[in-house]
């Protein structure tokens, strides 16, 4: 089986979900061939040749994935994909926006045999459109290390974020924080009553971004680890979830209908900050909720990895071929 992966242009987090595709598509033993498409060139994968041209391919491949998200690959637009025998759309996050839908509509409807979307509640908007939750990198594990901070939180920023994690850190006075992510303004948390420290991540194309492997790393060394979806109506969550689960590491986060039920979840961030606040001071039964967590997440998270997801895909489009 030859297979085409379209990756995004920009290197943010709809990246890290195409290298987590690409990793697990590669490790396939049915698959003799996968190549990579990006017109920036792939940034994370030095053992890879990537094409920036789709006219280049030397033989028509078998299945092409297409993964984009908020970032349209303009290699598909322009040029079209070539004429295989299935073809895939993946969003990569729960927040679609307009430019996701009509990517998939207009001169585009019918483009792909199979839409997967990450939230339950926009299948409707495609044509053959299905669910396909985010999954977790199984090739990255976080290393053994003695926690450095007390909260850590990996995103961007927007006013639900603001407004949960300054409610968290209001009812943790002197716990430290590393929050990593764009566009924060600590100035809108109390400074006296913790420490934060703020990693600065740049999103610029040719600056770099978080790897998947540096996420592990950074939650790695944090006593407890945020999950707080940006505002808007989903039902789903986001990556950073089974990321959760797969490194067995303690996470907790705001409510979404879809999330798997190991894990700890909160409707308000007042009840949130509670509970860290507990948790931080060794409250025993916050400490033992967590570590059931844990133990649960870790017994289903083989049915969360990409190398799960890519199983379900290669079986959904041979019923559509």
């Amino acid at each position: 089986m030859k297979v085409l992966l379209v990756f995004p242009d920009v290197p943010r987090a709809v990246f890290n979900t195409a290298l987590g595709w690409f990793r697990a598509i590669r490790a396939d033993p049915e698959v003799d061939s996968l190549i990579a498409v990006n017109s920036r060139g792939l940034h994370d994968i030095k053992e890879d040749h990537p094409l920036s041209d789709l006219s280049k391919l030397e033989s028509e491949p078998d299945i092409t994935i297409v993964v984009r998200g908020y970032q349209v690959h303009k290699l598909s637009l322009k040029n079209g994909l070539p004429g295989t025998r299935s073809a895939l759309i993946l969003t990569d996050e729960p927040y679609e926006t307009e430019a996701a839908s009509a990517f998939n509509s207009g001169e585009n409807q019918g483009l792909y045999d199979l839409v997967a979307v990450n939230d339950s509640a926009t299948v409707h908007r495609h044509s053959s459109g299905v669910f396909m939750p985010c999954a977790s990198d199984e090739t990255v594990l976080p290393p053994k290390l003695q926690p450095k901070w007390d909260i850590g939180f990996v995103g961007t920023t927007d006013k639900k974020r603001e407004a949960w994690l300054s409610t968290i850190d209001r009812a943790c006075p002197g716990a430290s924080w590393c929050l990593v992510g764009p566009k924060w303004k600590p100035k809108t948390w109390d400074k006296r009553s913790s420490h934060c420290q703020r990693v600065r991540m740049s999103t610029g194309p040719a600056a770099g971004y978080l790897s998947p492997k540096e996420v592990a790393d950074l939650y790695a060394q944090c006593r407890i680890v945020l999950n707080v979806h940006r505002d808007g109506d989903a039902n789903s969550p986001n990556p950073r979830t089974f990321d959760g689960i797969a490194y067995g590491l303690p996470i907790v986060q705001d409510h979404r209908p879809d999330t798997p039920e190991s894990v700890v979840q909160f409707h308000d961030p007042g009840s949130m900050a509670n509970f860290v606040r507990e948790y931080l001071n060794g409250d025993a039964e916050c400490v033992k909720r967590l570590n059931d967590s844990i133990k649960k997440g870790l017994e289903v998270r083989s049915e969360h990895t990409y190398t799960a997801r890519w199983a379900e895909l290669k079986s959904r489009l041979a019923d559509r071929s």
